[in-house]
């Protein structure tokens, strides 16, 4: 598993099974989230789940955003993750119970080298940015909510046309 997280991005186009991605990634997280009190709850409904990608840059994707939640809730607390399909989309949620962003960062979390953590812990400020590069590059985009105290919901958007 984490040698697929690794590799090169020189790899060909191929369907991703998005749930698969999902349970694998977040097995690789599972003794940091114990650590760290951080109950993760996955909701993978999706039953045909596959998207045209280079799989490692949808792990990397799963990666950050799963890493940005840890890293909102120095205190422990839940990330559900949900998946699903409606209307020829592919949705992929990450919901955390963290401290949210501030309504005057929002427009700003995207940025490359933006970086506010209120773990006061520094971060590069790439992940989101680099989260949201990949998955435009896939056709899809990238949604954020936000509510200060109460957590984030990341949302990403996919087309389900596989290609084939």
């Amino acid at each position: 598993r984490v040698l697929k997280l690794g590799r090169a991005g020189g790899e060909k186009l191929q369907l991703v099974a998005l749930n698969q991605a999902i349970n694998e990634t977040m097995a690789l997280l599972k003794f940091e989230s114990e650590k760290h009190q951080i109950e993760i709850e996955e909701k993978l409904e999706l039953e045909e789940d596959r998207i045209l990608a280079r799989e490692n840059d949808i792990r990397m994707v799963i990666l950050n955003l799963a890493k940005n939640a840890f890293n909102a809730m120095p205190q422990g607390g839940k990330l559900s993750i949900h998946t699903w399909q409606d209307n020829h989309k592919i949705y992929m949620r990450f919901t955390d119970t963290g401290c949210g962003i501030h309504s005057k960062h929002l427009p700003l979390i995207f940025n490359p080298f933006f970086s506010h953590r209120t773990n006061q812990k520094s971060g590069t400020g790439l992940g989101l940015s680099i989260c949201k590069t990949l998955i435009e590059n896939y056709g899809g985009r990238i949604e954020v909510t936000s509510q200060l105290q109460h957590g984030c919901q990341f949302t990403v958007i996919f087309s389900d046309k596989t290609g084939g």
